[in-house]
């Protein structure tokens, strides 16, 4: 995976795992997701948010209630096998959208290569802008994970 532009935001620097263990901390998280967000894309931005696990579903739908009426719509990507009262990782169409993956941290990459093919496979219409994380981004792992991706931004605390 390669970023044309890595953004280092320093009030990104922990979150609890699993992010449910800490859920007070996991609200400093979501709104340091969210400063972060409109710091680089704007307060007037739409945002359509992409993640994946119970975490990445808490603190999805915890920024989206910080940033109110600025995201139309949250994407949880199922693993192989996972079911759910409503399937499919289809988006809508809705014009000038900021497609992010939120995670809480990329240790291996899986998380987040898994993420990206599953909604680009589901909807080749649209792309992933930008990817945040609430961790430092170990560049080595995804770089051999997915090397064939390439995303406009990276959000995150540091690369290692």
């Amino acid at each position: 995976m390669k970023f044309n532009q890595i953004i280092k935001k320093k009030s990104l620097e922990y979150c609890p795992y699993p992010v449910s263990n800490g859920i007070k901390e996991a609200i400093q998280t979501a709104k340091n997701m969210v400063e972060a967000l409109i710091d680089v894309y704007g307060s007037q931005q739409r945002f359509r948010l992409v993640c994946a696990g119970s975490s990445g579903a808490i603190l999805s739908a915890l920024a989206a209630s910080i940033l109110a009426g600025s995201v139309v719509e949250i994407i949880h990507i199922k693993k192989d096998g996972e079911k759910s009262h409503c399937e499919g990782d289809q988006a809508e169409d809705y014009i000038d959208t900021v497609t992010v993956i939120i995670d809480d941290l990329i240790s291996s990459g899986d998380t987040v290569c898994r993420i990206y093919k599953k909604f680009t496979e589901a909807n080749p219409e649209h792309k992933i802008d930008a990817i945040i994380v609430n961790m430092r981004v170990e560049m080595h792992r995804l770089a051999e994970r997915c090397s064939d991706i390439i995303i406009d931004k990276l959000i995150c605390n540091q690369t290692i």
